[in-house]
């Protein structure tokens, strides 16, 4: 009797432990990536934080919902007051006779940002319209994160 017992014994100890995801497998929790699309426009009132580096918020590991690939704040030319519904144009070269890879608008609090993915490569020239002034930057750029260096080390974006 005790041979029947210890042998039914080991058969279920061998069964529970087969399972179909195999023992011998990592199970490390699938990496999360955040899917929301959110995309500036104009007219909207959406945005917050008006000349702060986005980015420091909505990116991996950021408590802000959405993952931009660009965003930031244009300025009147004072500097002081933003300046509500520019666009901004992301061009694939050097300049706006490149193709054109993205077109963002900005909303009336002065805001543009994207989550939709944009692919800096070697470089992408941008150029900022107003009502009556387009501003181009003088060098191509490799990061989305424009008031991370706008308004701290460079002036801020601007545009008439």
């Amino acid at each position: 009797m005790n041979k029947l017992i210890l042998a039914l014994f080991l058969i279920s100890a061998s069964l529970l432990s087969c399972n179909d995801k195999g023992d011998d497998i990592d199970t490390e929790e699938p990496e999360y990536v955040d899917t929301t699309t959110l995309v500036s426009s104009y007219d909207s009132t959406l945005s917050h934080n008006t000349a702060k580096d986005c980015q420091q918020c909505h990116q991996k590991g950021g408590n802000g919902k959405g993952w931009f690939s660009v965003s930031g704040t244009v300025y009147d030319s004072t500097m002081q007051t933003v300046f509500p519904n520019a666009t901004v144009y992301l061009y694939d070269g050097i300049d706006n006779s490149a193709p054109l890879i993205a077109t963002i608008e900005v909303d009336s609090l002065g805001n543009f940002y994207t989550t939709e993915e944009i692919e800096f490569k070697n470089g992408l020239h941008v150029e900022t319209k107003g009502t009556s002034l387009t501003a181009k930057m003088g060098s191509l750029i490799r990061s989305g994160s424009c008031n991370k260096c706008h308004g701290v080390t460079t002036n801020r974006i601007w545009v008439k």
